[in-house]
């Protein structure tokens, strides 16, 4: 996100507020001492739990610039991305830049929104207003909870805070993708649907809680479906109900007939006569010895 030159001074002007926190930096010679790397730490944590917000380095409470050289600058950055990723469990990522206002320089610290429960040592907190406020145990679990299912959303119901629509992509010839074209109307959202840029509650992850659910009892409607038909009796020759085309049947003793008809019942197919073995009867007179 890039922030305008007129909305930070008008922001000094009207003073902190949920999204923006100022902070004055003491340094001794190039190395920032004031405010002390947890204080830090929990700044961007509480923004991190919230819905993110912007940090700017070295203006006092006032909304007054107080300036710093190039090299605290650069000091003062490398300490807030340390700070990121060694103090804060998960690590955060953050985004850094140098700024200037009326002469005199300052650093913008862009804290993202979490996608997980953000804590240092074991203690969360939050941003409310122009402060920030620890979390009880029950908060930090239900936060937890939430942020975690929110990772699995379907990606057709995951916010897009900066999309670019086909009506916004040039062409070789310069002209828009649309030209040309009869787009419809869009479709109105569903209710309870995840708008772009929403934030999501608790309420509104029934829906992808009861997804494997529904599809479970979708199974299990066609698993008893399927047991519940009766099976269709099976003919003399392997098959049942009516089929079209050639079919190779058994007839007895090794012998196969192809026929064409539909269907094959029992009682008109032939079976193969019996071979007839001659027997020879022959009879033999004994006499007496």
């Amino acid at each position: 996100m890039t922030v305008r030159d007129e909305d930070i001074r008008q922001r000094l002007q009207l003073g902190e507020d949920s999204r923006w926190e100022f902070k004055q930096v003491q340094f001794a010679g190039s190395r920032p001492t004031s405010p002390a790397r947890d204080d830090l730490a929990d700044e961007m944590i509480a923004f991190a739990n919230a819905n993110g917000g912007l940090l700017l380095l070295g203006v006092t409470d006032d909304g007054l610039l107080q300036g710093m050289s190039r090299e605290q600058m650069a000091a003062l950055g490398n300490l807030m991305v340390e700070t990121g990723t060694d103090s804060i469990e998960p690590a955060l990522r953050i985004d850094v830049h140098n700024r200037e206002l009326d002469g005199k320089a300052f650093v913008v610290v862009e804290v993202p929104r979490g996608d997980s429960l953000h804590e240092r040592g074991g203690r969360s907190w939050i941003r409310v207003d122009a402060s920030k406020r620890r979390l009880t145990g029950d908060e930090r679990m239900c936060l937890a909870q939430r942020r975690a299912q929110a990772r699995y959303l379907w990606f057709d119901r995951q916010a897009v805070p900066s999309a670019v629509g086909i009506p916004t992509l040039p062409t070789p010839r310069g002209e828009p993708m649309t030209a040309g074209l009869q787009l419809r109307p869009a479709l109105q959202p569903a209710e309870g649907a995840v708008h772009p840029g929403a934030t999501i509650a608790i309420g509104e992850l029934d829906g992808m809680r009861n997804c494997n659910r529904w599809r479970r009892a979708r199974r299990r409607e066609e698993l008893q479906d399927r047991w519940s038909r009766p099976s269709p009796p099976r003919g003399r020759y392997g098959f049942s109900g009516p089929r079209s085309g050639p079919r190779t049947v058994r007839t007895g003793h090794g012998a196969r007939r192809t026929t064409s008809a539909a269907t094959l019942p029992s009682s008109s197919c032939p079976t193969a006569p019996r071979p007839r073995v001659p027997i020879t009867i022959s009879s033999a007179r004994c006499s007496p010895a």
